[in-house]
């Protein structure tokens, strides 16, 4: 009875001691969020020019770049620091998410270090003059630095971009809010909070901006994040990676955290739709290196809760993700709802399910990304993989019409086999094929195919032709 007791008692105490440790992980999570800073471009869609705050020109007898009450322009991007705007952390997220559109946030030069403002005694023509106001300044001597962000997703155009709305609502007798935009397309035309509808935004480009983020570039030069290519989603909270429930193939199948053995299961591809430089600015697919299926939200939903499943890539929003950085680990918001890729009720059990849930942060929602590029199979079957050279590991006879013979002494004798035709497309997949039998082929169309072999610690990919 006394050792039952003594065992309970451990087991309590581990328990504590785990809830403890996660809750402290939690919080200097948030303390971290909140209190970092991003550092960002602001570039307008119609002209590709940045907001800054320009220099100064003989004809406004020499006004300084920090000028308070100093006007704002676009021009071409040139990398210096009053091109640059920073952001609070917390205020990066709740701007970006749809989910809560009307958060306001500012932004302060990074040269000058005040604050993008409306001047309110400037209102002529339905609009306002943008400068910059220390961040100190009431709106009673005229600045108004509080801005509205909202994100948008086009598929036509494949552009994520955001309005940019002041916070000080219309004038009496008026309607519609101040959008940020630039007065013309020419380089250093001014930018002015201009009056107009939403439907107004939506179908003019020179109000439609992207917030390019430049935290961790060189020299304000932006940086494709490190993990482009072939992938892992490691949860820091856990220990365990995201995978395919099961292996399995098909469309709809749920995606789960596991203990990482190495399989193509467990492994994404991770690019840019539409585009193919890397940026962490745009939205990327994540596609499964077993299936060729892309991560996206059941049935396209925005509920928060919204379980997540595999699919075939069609390049709709609830199939593309944003990536954002949160220290050292990432969050990846769908376009579609604006809520984070999330671990069910913040489990750490193999097998726990995903689902999309609002950025706190908290652990269940950050992700290690590394690159498993040091794996020797690195195409993902959506397009037909060469054979990997190996002295151990062939199939014969090949070409054939019936019956394969597979040799692979560096894999178990039991293992995964999936055949891929010349279009990536699974034609055939054994959970458990023994290498001791024949594989009969004879079913297949003629061509060339891929065989491809796991058996969790190994992956070898061979060529063959059906006669």
């Amino acid at each position: 009875m006394r050792k039952s007791t003594f065992v309970r008692l451990r087991q309590t105490a581990n328990h504590f001691i785990s809830l403890v440790l996660l809750l402290i992980l939690l919080l200097s999570t948030k303390e971290a969020f909140a209190q970092s800073q991003r550092l960002i471009k602001i570039r307008n869609v119609a002209t590709g020019f940045i907001l800054e705050i320009p220099n100064a020109s003989p004809s406004t007898g020499g006004a300084s770049l920090t000028r308070e009450g100093w006007y704002c322009v676009a021009r071409s991007d040139i990398n210096t620091a009053n091109q640059q705007w920073t952001i609070g952390e917390q205020e990066y997220y709740n701007a970006l998410t749809t989910t809560n559109p009307n958060y306001e946030c500012q932004f302060a030069n990074r040269n000058s270090g005040q604050v993008l403002s409306i001047d309110i005694r400037s209102y002529a023509n339905s609009s306002y003059s943008v400068v910059q106001y220390s961040p100190n300044n009431s709106g009673a001597s005229g600045g108004q630095s509080r801005w509205q962000l909202k994100s948008h997703y086009d598929p036509n155009r494949n552009l994520f971009f955001f309005s940019i709305i002041n916070a000080v609502g219309p004038p009496v007798g008026t309607t519609g809010r101040f959008y940020l935009m630039p007065v013309s397309r020419d380089a250093l035309a001014k930018v002015v909070g201009v009056q107009q509808s939403e439907a107004d935004f939506l179908n003019n480009p020179l109000s439609q901006w992207e917030i390019l983020d430049i935290t961790n570039s060189i020299r304000g030069q932006p940086q494709p994040a490190p993990f482009f290519g072939s992938c892992t989603f490691t949860n820091p909270a856990s220990g365990r990676v995201l995978q395919v429930y099961k292996q399995n193939c098909n469309a709809g199948t749920p995606v789960e955290i596991g203990n990482y053995i190495g399989i193509t299961s467990q492994q994404w591809v991770i690019s840019n739709h539409g585009t193919s430089t890397p940026s962490i600015n745009s939205p990327v697919k994540i596609i499964n290196r077993l299936c060729g299926l892309a991560l996206q939200v059941v049935g396209q939903s925005t509920a928060d809760g919204a379980s997540l499943e595999t699919g075939e890539f069609i390049g709709v929003p609830s199939q593309l993700w944003l990536p954002i950085q949160i220290g050292s680990n990432w969050a990846f918001k769908n376009v579609n709802s604006g809520y984070v890729m999330q671990i069910i009720d913040a489990s750490t059990a193999d097998g726990a399910r995903l689902q999309q849930g609002n950025l706190v942060p908290v652990p269940q929602q950050l992700w290690a990304v590394a690159s498993v590029s040091s794996l020797r199979m690195q195409a993902p079957p959506t397009a037909l993989a060469e054979s990997i050279t190996s002295s151990s590991a062939s199939v014969y006879p090949n070409p054939t019409k019936e019956k394969l013979t597979v040799i692979a002494p560096d894999c178990q004798k039991i293992c995964a086999l999936s055949i891929v035709d010349a279009h990536g497309k699974i034609i055939e997949q054994l959970a458990s094929f023994n290498q001791d039998e024949q594989l009969d082929v004879s079913h297949l169309a003629q061509g060339v195919y891929c065989l491809l072999l796991n058996d969790g610690t190994h992956s070898f990919t061979l060529k063959f032709v059906k006669e």
